[in-house]
């Protein structure tokens, strides 16, 4: 809020726990747990910039062993993607027998502005 409002010049937001598995209503359809995120944060950081403050353009980048499985949800429901960007780099692993937590983010999806390297 202090940058966008001219108080400060710049910001760099690190935030912990940044609530990346939590969807837009929480819990996640078919999903076994959220870790211990209960709010999206980060999530919720970028929305609020982009409707209370009426910022052009917000870009989440999410660097983390775990996919953002709930604000990449987040993203897909907003209904401006040419507003809002994630990128996530994380760890996939899925196998037969075995699925890495949480078992998303392989896939890009560059209708809603989303971008996974894993």
């Amino acid at each position: 809020d202090n940058v966008l409002l001219g108080r400060y010049r710049n910001a760099l937001c690190v935030v912990r726990p940044p609530g990346h598995h939590a969807g837009y209503r929480g819990l996640l359809d078919n999903s076994r747990s959220c870790g211990f995120c209960i709010f999206n944060n980060v999530a919720a950081g970028a929305l609020h910039a982009l409707e209370a403050h009426n910022v052009e353009r917000v870009a989440i980048i999410d660097f983390d062993v775990h996919h953002g499985n709930g604000t990449e949800d987040v993203v897909r429901v907003y209904n401006r993607p040419d507003r809002l960007f994630f990128f996530s780099i994380h760890l996939y692993d899925s196998e037969r027998d075995y699925e890495f937590f949480p078992g998303s983010g392989r896939q890009d999806d560059t209708a809603h502005n989303i971008i996974n390297v894993p």
